[in-house]
């Protein structure tokens, strides 16, 4: 961003190709799912145009349903849309702590094995009754 405009109109971005975009523009050019909205929100999703619904389809992970659609049908199936990715990152977010919790308690009981090895002693070596000292290499006390 080189610069930004001062004045009684909306601020513009200058970028360095010299195209400005509104800074009071639609949610739709952070490539999120709506994230900023709540889930819930239909008079968020009425104000939105048709094209920026379509976006957020998109940004969803979800395909522009086939036929004439009026901008109702295209609420509905952004709510539809949203509510299915935010039930796929909450299995996600499960899957993902399963696996973390799985990869403790198998680091866990590889520093438990390794604690047990380093703790136990070693093997006892047969005891020779038939060896036997010389008296002379005994210490008289």
């Amino acid at each position: 961003v080189a610069s930004i405009d001062q004045g009684s109109r909306p601020r513009y971005r200058k970028f360095a190709s010299g195209s400005r975009r509104s800074e009071v523009g639609p949610l739709l050019h952070r490539g999120t799912c709506g994230s900023g909205m709540s889930p819930g929100a239909d008079g968020d999703l009425l104000k939105l145009s048709v094209g920026e619904l379509k976006k957020q389809l998109f940004w969803c992970g979800s395909a522009v349903p086939a036929g004439h659609l009026e901008k109702a049908d295209l609420v509905e199936a952004v709510r539809r849309a949203r509510e299915e990715k935010a039930d796929r990152d909450r299995k996600k977010a499960v899957a993902e702590e399963a696996q973390k919790k799985a990869q403790e308690q198998k680091e866990e009981e590889q520093r438990w094995q390794e604690r047990k090895k380093a703790a136990s002693r070693p093997a006892p070596r047969p005891l020779d009754y038939e060896q036997k000292q010389d008296k002379s290499s005994q210490d008289v006390v």
